[in-house]
Order: structure tokens, then sequence, then C-alpha cells
């Protein structure tokens, strides 16, 4: 793993051009300060500094910097994109290294200007708006190709009072692989690239290997293009063949990205065949479409920094054919498995601001986060295999930053379908989440986090159940591992974050322990009725994390971790991960009708 770290860390340097400065001696009389394991990481790992490291975990409004320009006129748009990769930075450096920079260099391409200029919301010799750019900024700097980028404003002298917009960007080297290896027989291997030809094209090939599977290889496939034509509509084509399973899936896509969007959208046809020891039991035709009418309820020139509002009215229909399901599907079981058409339509109401910040859910890199309220209201009817009926869902969310750098958010979602005046197949779900502000502890920085999730079903099918897994919260714990109607799952964290680097991965550690409670039917008496009970499961955890702000990799984590098994006892192990240990959320994540899944 050191050698794939080293290897990474290579091929990402300082900006073209970019002088380190020999460090000074320190005086042998003047003691460095800290604590012992401040000294021991600065004596044995180097240190770097990332765009975030000035926020200091703090929060600012996206849209502050811009105030003091606004209605001025635009008089130049210059674009500036920080070369990392150009030839010279890696002129002090070992041989080994000098040598991988210049194999990769001809195979990599740097974002087109023209890919970037689209996502600008403003052109030359208009009035500046403020929310404008601090738009542009988010959305560029959201992009997995894009490490960071800052737009900023200079008064030009003359008259008229305009000024010159600076777009610079710094882009991530946009080469990546995993591999998953579970025996010699049973591997899966992935190589991506996701700013192919700098056009932002993403691109990804998977080969999958079990010896036993069947086919014993498989291929999966992935195509990605983003903000199509300057349009802010997203195209992807996914393709597998594997002993996983078999799926055709194509999708447009065009999110609230900036409320400025008047129409919002998507379409998604899949064909989808399961395979393994669900072979023949799960495949299906799902065809999806739906659009919505963005209505804003504010005026840009009079909110000065305050929150937007705007009211999204949609409308979706989706049909869902299935060719291969288990025998038993009828109109009290299996009921995920039916044939069904649905239309919905809903009102959505979202209001919100834009802070950046650091130090939250990624390791030193400029964040952006919403701070402010959505509630939807979708109603639904479906004609369905067995009966036709009517549902209604309502789903709320409310989350608040502050400028500390803390977060706190809670959430409701409840609803169903009715038959014959009553409520049936529903479904509520609560949820929260907390994050403190960054405490300082010396030169590090660390915080703590925590979140809660309870899942209740109204009604359901006998056969209808949910599960307590690693999915639902519970790192580690086994697929499926135990199931219930009703569940709570408690998960707390703890990050502390470093400004030194191993081989140019930013490191940082963290702790985790979770807590799962899961109530169902279980075990069946004499009579044939199951009584219900309350299962618990738990899992702590210890480690490190990898991340190279200047990759596409995702983070990598090493760690020990424990996890109670069926009959209360556990053992540690040692787990080698990719991604977090925390899903970051947010209060747009989806604006179209819909009902909400039991899973």
């Amino acid at each position: 793993m050191l050698a794939v770290l080293w290897i990474m860390g290579a091929l990402s340097g300082p900006a073209a051009g970019a002088e380190e400065p020999a460090p000074a001696p320190a005086p042998a009389a003047t003691p460095v300060a800290g604590n012992w394991f401040e000294h021991t990481l600065d004596r044995f790992f180097g240190r770097n500094t990332l765009p975030g490291d000035e926020l200091g975990g703090a929060g600012l409004n996206a849209v502050d910097p811009f105030l003091e320009y606004d209605g001025r006129k635009i008089e130049v748009i210059i674009v500036n994109q920080v070369k990392a990769f150009e030839a010279g930075w890696d002129d002090d450096r070992i041989v080994a290294e000098r040598l991988l920079n210049s194999l990769s260099r001809p195979l990599y391409d740097y974002t087109h200007e023209s890919v970037i200029r689209s996502y600008l919301l403003f052109r030359r010799g208009d009035p500046l708006i403020p929310f404008d750019l601090a738009d542009s900024e988010r959305m560029l700097r959201g992009l997995p190709f894009i490490q960071d980028a800052r737009i900023l404003v200079a008064p030009l002298a003359g008259p008229g009072e305009g000024v010159a917009v600076i777009v610079e960007t710094s882009d991530r080297w946009p080469f990546g692989a995993t591999a998953t290896v579970i025996d010699q027989d049973h591997w899966r291997g992935r190589v991506y690239n996701r700013n192919t030809m700098g056009l932002g094209i993403d691109i990804g090939h998977q080969v999958l290997h079990k010896k036993d599977g069947e086919p014993a290889w498989g291929y999966e496939g992935r195509l990605g293009l983003v903000n199509l034509g300057g349009t802010f509509w997203n195209g992807t084509l996914e393709y597998e063949d594997s002993y996983r399973q078999g799926r055709t899936r194509v999708a447009l896509r065009r999110p609230l990205v900036h409320p400025g969007l008047n129409i919002i959208g998507g379409l998604l046809w899949e064909d989808f065949d399961e395979r393994g020891e669900l072979a023949g039991r799960n495949g299906f035709h799902d065809t999806d479409i739906w659009a919505g009418r963005v209505h804003r309820l504010y005026d840009h020139r009079r909110l000065r920094g305050r929150r937007r509002a705007v009211i999204v009215p949609a409308m979706r229909f989706r049909s869902l054919d299935f060719y291969s399901r288990p025998r038993a599907v009828c109109p009290d079981s299996n009921s995920q498995y039916r044939d069904r058409d649905q239309v919905m339509g809903s009102v959505a109401w979202l209001q919100a601001t834009s802070y950046k910040t650091s130090f939250l859910f990624a390791d030193g890199e400029v964040e952006d986060i919403l701070s402010g309220a959505q509630v939807k209201l979708t109603g639904v009817y479906e004609l369905g295999e067995f009966e036709d009926r009517p549902g209604v869902f309502l789903a709320g969310r409310r989350q608040d930053f502050h400028t500390s750098g803390r977060l706190t958010g809670l959430g409701f979602a409840v609803g169903g379908f009715v038959d014959e005046g009553r409520l049936e197949d529903g479904v509520l779900e609560l949820w929260g989440v907390y994050a403190s502000p960054l405490l300082e502890a010396g030169r590090l920085g660390h915080r703590f986090y925590g979140e809660l999730d309870y899942t209740l079903g109204i009604r359901r099918t006998p056969t209808d159940r949910i599960f307590l897994d690693d999915r639902a919260g519970v790192e580690h714990l086994e697929k499926q591992a135990v199931a219930g109607t009703r569940r709570l799952v408690l998960k707390g964290r703890y990050r502390l974050f470093t400004p030194h680097s191993l081989l140019g991965f930013r490191m940082g550690f963290f702790g985790y322990g979770d807590l799962g409670l899961i109530r169902g039917p279980g075990r069946v008496d004499g009579n044939g009725r199951a009584d219900d009970h309350t299962r618990v499961r738990a899992g702590v955890g210890l480690g490190v994390r990898l991340r190279n702000p200047m990759l596409v990799l995702p983070t990598i984590q090493v760690h020990v971790y424990w996890v109670s098994e069926a009959d209360g006892g556990g053992d540690f192990r040692l787990g080698l991960g990719l991604g977090g240990t925390l899903d970051e959320p947010t209060i747009a994540d989806d604006l179209k009708p819909g009902i909400l899944a039991y899973e």
C-alpha cells in the first residue's frame, strides 16, 4: 500500500514555477512549540497547506466577498488555471519522482477553458450580481476534477467604476484505480478518468472475477457527461455483465444546481437482472421521467446576502415491469416485486444560503454547505398489479450552519398509501445530525459528530422487512444481518485533523462508535405466532485517514474495528477501506416527486 501511496504522491506536486525555500535551521536553544505528539509528526512527516486552511473550520457566507461590488459593470473576465503538473516543478525531486512525472505528463489534459466558462453565470458587460459569482464558484468547486476554485473581483480605475473578475481553478489529477481482493479466485479492479481530454468526460472500466461465478469473468463500464452544451444537463451511461448482475442504465438529469434555473428534471431507463444467490428473483425494466418548474420568491437586487427561497411544483411518471421475481407475489406479500405504474405530483419549498468552510467532512479543502430548510409534499396514484390506490408523503428538513463551524440538523418523512380510508405500506423516518465547531489542540484541530436515524414501518405487508447492517449505519455489520420492522441507529464520530502529509497524502485520525437497535417478529411460538423482541448490535473503530486532494482517488482508511455478532460476542479486525465514515447531509438533495423507500 505504501508503494501505491508513494506513486500517487509523486504524481501530484506544487504549482508550476513554485520554489520551496530551504527551511531556516531553528536555534538549538529554542524548543519547537507543541507537545511530544506534534514533535514526532514534524520530525517524520512533512507538512502541506490546503486552500481551506485559511478558513480554519469557521464559516463564511459565500456571497459576502462580492457584496461591495454589487451592480458594478463587469469589464473583463479572466480565467486562470493553476498549472500543477507542468515541467519544472520536479527539478529538485529524486530521480524516481522525476521519471514518474515525465511518464504521466503526456497523458494529462488540463480542463478546457470553455468547460470552466460554461459554469459562469455572468458575462462581460453584465452588472455584477453577488449571488451569480458565489454560485459559479460553488459549482466549479463541486466538480470531481477541480480541486479548488476561487473568484476574485478587482476594481478598475477610470470612468464607470467597472471591475475585472478573475476566475482561478486548480485541477485534480484525473486518473484513478481501485481494487478489491477477496482471494485469488474472487477479486475486482477498476480504472477511471474523471476528466478525459480536459472536457469533464468521466470514463471508467472495471473487471470482475469470481471463479465459481456465472459468468466467471465480468465487465462494468461507465460514461458520464457534465453540463451538456452549457445547459446544466448531466448524462450517464452504465453497463455491467458479471456474476453480480446484468445492468444497462441510461440517465439524463438537470438538478437545481443554482436557483436561476427555470426548469429541472430527469429521464432514466434501466434494465436490471440480479444474479448470484438471487438469480431469477429480481429482474425488471424501470422507466422514470420527471420535470419541475422553479419559481423564485426573492429579488436578488434587494436580498443583500439573506437566504433565497424557491417553490418547485413538479410531475413524475414511473413504470416498473418485472420479468423475473419470486413466485409468491400476491396482494399480501412481496410488495416490492409487484408491477406498477405511478403518477406523482409534488410541491417543494426550499430556502437556503451557502457557506464556505473547511475541516468538516473533507480534509482541508474548501467545502460548500447549505444552511436552511426544505419541505416537500407529494401525492401519488399507483396503478398496481392487484389494485389501484392513492398515496401521500410529506418530508421536511432543517439544517443550520453557524459561522463558528457548528452544524445542526433535524428532519422527518412520513407517508404511505391509502386503502379503504386506512394508511398502508407506510413509513415514518426521523433524522438528526450534529457537528461541533473545529476545536483546537495546539496546531491540530478536531471535531465531534453525532447522527440519529429512526425508521418505522406502518401497516406493511407481512414479508416487508428492514435490516440492521452496514448500509443502515453500523459499520462492518454484515449485509442484512438482522431484520425487523422498526430501527434506531445512533452514530458517534471523532476526527483529528493534522497539517502533516505522508508522501503527499494528508493525514488524519478518526474514531467511531455505532449502536443499532431493531425490533420486529422473531421466534415463532407453539401457536404459530411470532413475538416481537429487540435485538442490539454495536461497533467501534479507530484508525487513520489518508487523502491527497490533488487526486480523484477517494479517502483511504486503515483502521482496527470491533463489531458485535449474533451471540453477543465479537472480534477485533483490521480494515482497509475507501471513502468516509459519515455521510454529508444536505437539504436540497432531491426535489423530484417521490415515495419513501422502506429500506
